[in-house]
């Protein structure tokens, strides 16, 4: 855990940190060039995927350091919901049942795909708010994250990823990995609709309990 979180300063303090000094350079070269020019465009497509890449890297290092936290999942996606909060995202969280204590491996995936999903909506859905809701039956926990945007292209659905990009399939794996189901459909109404499902049998001296 130590030297994860060593390396997570590391990343922040040298390569996120001149990342974003690059970036304000190039900002600085774009705005001398005339807009509308050839070159002022591909200087700003240019920084738009610089910006990606960089919202990339911080979601690495907070996963990075998130791993030594014993919070339970309802703490870790109510910090996580907060920080998307702090960088515009309206996001809503609705826990329709207990804090249950997952084992770690289960909290971290779950964690990880509800930050992955917060991220995708901040970057790409132009949306207006986002919904985080936990519920259970005496046989599954349900995770759904909806938001009310552009929605997301049929290409990527059909073929499990954005071509270039491992997000929604990195999502998928962490999701297999604990045993459950992934989906992403259209959410009513318009927008996305993320939705996972774990199986959950609460007994006596369960492995949940």
């Amino acid at each position: 855990i130590g030297e994860r979180e060593r390396i997570a300063r590391e990343l922040h303090d040298t390569l996120l940190q001149g990342m974003q000094g690059l970036m304000l350079r190039f900002q600085a070269a774009a705005n001398a060039i005339p807009a509308g020019s050839r070159a002022h465009e591909l200087l700003e497509r240019a920084l738009e995927r610089a910006d990606d890449v960089i919202l990339d890297a911080r979601d690495r290092v907070r996963a990075l350091r998130n791993i030594g936290d014993k919070s339970g999942l309802k703490t870790r996606i109510d910090v996580i919901a907060e920080r998307y909060r702090e960088d515009g995202l309206p996001v809503t969280v609705q826990w329709n049942t207990d804090d249950i204590a997952f084992p770690c491996a289960i909290t971290e995936h779950l964690s990880a795909v509800v930050e992955e999903a917060l991220s995708n909506v901040l970057r790409h859905a132009k949306a207006g708010s986002v919904s985080v809701t936990a519920s259970r039956t005496d046989e599954q926990f349900a995770l759904d994250i909806v938001d009310n945007g552009v929605g997301i292209p049929d290409g990527w659905t059909r073929q499990g990823h954005r071509p270039g990009h491992f997000g929604l399939l990195g999502m998928r794996e962490r999701v297999d990995a604990i045993g459950g189901r992934f989906a992403i459909t259209p959410a009513t109404g318009g927008g996305t609709c993320v939705a996972i499902t774990i199986p959950y049998q609460p007994r006596a001296n369960d492995r949940y309990a």
